[in-house]
């Protein structure tokens, strides 16, 4: 066969779809003759039909090297090379076919993505706009615009992007998914969820937007909807360990603390093992009173992320409630080391420290406690305690009446002070505060 014949017979194949036999006649062009450009540049258009980018490239600069500067040639090798994630070789060749024609919207359009996926948000957006100069209707390039300004944070010009898109396109479930995404970070859910709800009547099936809607009424605190929401998606995937993740938090705050417990259980059974995890089912441990197996998920979610100081604080309290005060201690100053300006940590510590008699100690954490976090009424009433226990009553009384200028005070409150006032044979004021406390306690 000829030339001819052979190319004719790949143009052919390709219009059935067989593009392997395509690729096979266009090579017998080229053994006939290696110069033929069309053949090099079908063939790698081919290649590049079935994913094999290298192999497309290498077309695509032979036909280069044949002279062929055209915009398609670096466009089509321009895209392989985006693929490939060669982003920058790429945006090369997009630039040459701009030197070529500078209002070529394929270039422009492929030099604008391949920004985005270099996180060149700001001069995507140039892209963007100059195909919006020449086409003022073209809603793709809106669309990535938006998507730009999303990620620069810009949520208000995202919309704006979003909305233009909208008045131009066949309303795509992407377009509502994304502008719903940048409502929620300007907080408004009320409207997010409006969008969420519009790509329902797309695709009713469509996980991420019930991975969106869920989140949100978790926002609204409205957990029963979330759970509602999760649900359908393990109905639909039931691999995901996020999902039961979020699931867990809502059943959480629903008070479903054992639902919630198996929930991140199926989570790490999925293999969806992080810090987080481990430290959320702990807390939920903690709460039941299970405070050996909230330890041990403790020391996981540790040995995972050491660095940070409330996992030590929450095992502080853990072991606090076993009555393992030194071992409880041993944690709180850690986490002091990691954040010293962790007041909870400070107060923690310091009624651990009362617990063990070391009330010294316990009334400098009590005033750290004061100096760096607000303090609440219980730190001076406990500071108050420590001091009578060090027979320091004058300071005590002055802890105590700290703790009164909160809002209802208890009554152990007064009859401490009382009694402090009694060892201070300040009689009269002691009988004032025991009926104070008498009162309150009626």
């Amino acid at each position: 066969m000829k030339t001819k014949e052979y190319f004719e017979k790949a143009i052919e194949y390709t219009a059935q779809e067989q593009y392997e036999k395509a690729i096979a006649c266009y090579d017998k062009v080229i053994e006939i003759d290696d110069k033929m450009i069309n053949a090099y540049f079908n063939k790698g258009n081919l290649l590049a039909q079935l994913s094999q980018s290298e192999e497309a490239i290498k077309c695509y600069n032979r036909v280069l090297e044949l002279n062929d500067l055209s915009v398609d040639i670096y466009n089509n090798k321009g895209s392989e090379l985006v693929e490939l994630e060669r982003y920058e070789q790429g945006i090369v060749c997009f630039n040459k076919s701009l030197e070529i024609d500078n209002k070529d919207t394929i270039a422009l359009h492929n030099k604008g993505v391949a920004l985005i996926k270099l996180e060149e948000y700001e001069q995507a957006i140039v892209c963007f706009n100059q195909l919006i100069e020449i086409d003022i209707n073209d809603a793709s390039a809106y669309y990535n615009k938006g998507d730009a300004f999303r990620e620069l944070g810009k949520y208000e010009q995202a919309i704006e992007c979003f909305d233009k898109v909208l008045t131009l396109d066949n309303h795509d479930i992407d377009i509502f998914h994304d502008k719903g995404l940048a409502l929620i970070e300007l907080g408004k859910y009320e409207q997010a969820l409006a969008c969420f709800d519009k790509a329902m009547q797309i695709d009713a099936t469509n996980i991420f937007t019930y991975y969106c809607k869920g989140r949100i009424y978790a926002k609204f605190m409205n957990y029963e909807k979330a759970i509602a929401c999760y649900d359908l998606i393990i109905e639909s995937d039931n691999t995901d360990g996020l999902i039961y993740c979020y699931k867990g938090f809502a059943l959480n705050e629903l008070g479903k603390h054992e639902e919630a417990v198996e929930s991140y259980d199926k989570a790490i059974g999925l293999n969806y093992i992080t810090a987080g995890v481990y430290r959320s089912k702990a807390d939920i441990l903690n709460e039941l009173s299970h405070n050996q197996e909230a330890i041990a998920c403790y020391n996981q979610s540790i040995e995972l992320d050491d660095t940070n100081p409330q996992v030590y604080n929450n095992k502080g309290n853990a072991l606090a409630e076993l009555g393992k005060h030194e071992d409880a201690l041993v944690c709180y100053n850690k986490g002091l080391e990691l954040d010293g300006t962790y007041g909870t940590l400070y107060y923690n510590k310091s009624t651990t420290l009362h617990d063990l008699q070391r009330y010294e100690e316990a009334i400098e954490c009590y005033d750290m406690v004061i100096q760096i976090h607000v303090p609440d009424i219980y730190t001076y009433q406990n500071k108050g305690n420590a001091l009578m226990e060090l027979k320091q009553y004058e300071q005590a009384i002055q802890a105590y009446d700290k703790a009164l200028e909160f809002d209802d005070p208890d009554s152990d409150i007064y009859i401490n002070k009382g009694n402090a006032l009694k060892k201070l044979n300040r009689v009269e004021e002691a009988k004032i505060c025991h009926k104070k406390a008498k009162e309150l306690s009626e």
